[in-house]
């Protein structure tokens, strides 16, 4: 799966706290794609157990700022899931390996660089 940043939405689990939805844990991460997500709802069923925390393409501030700016977010945000929510970085990395920017954006010599 690929998806460009702007239709990247993600959601996770922080450890330390007790996930909102049941058949979720503590330290669970996702990112797919909003517009196939929304479809999914309209079609009546979602395609993905929600998770407590959600960034992303669900913040609509974000969808008019440069895509320098998305990008710094973006960043932001992964660095949020792994130190304050305690995520295990190689778990957010796989998945935010998905994304067409941060493939672009992380260090050539990371596993799933571009």
């Amino acid at each position: 799966m690929s998806v460009k940043l702007n239709d990247a939405q993600y959601e996770w689990n922080p450890i330390g706290q007790r996930p909102r939805y049941p058949l979720s844990r503590e330290g669970d991460c996702i990112v797919y794609s909003r517009t196939e997500h929304l479809r999914c709802i309209k079609e009546g069923y979602r395609n993905h157990q929600p998770l407590t925390m959600s960034m992303g393409a669900c913040v609509f501030e974000r969808q008019n700022k440069p895509h320098w700016e998305q990008v710094a977010l973006m960043m932001v945000d992964f660095h949020t899931m792994v130190v304050r929510d305690g995520l295990d970085p190689q778990t957010v990395h796989r998945e935010f390996l998905k994304i067409d920017e941060y493939r672009r954006f992380i260090s050539p010599d990371c596993e799933g660089a571009e």
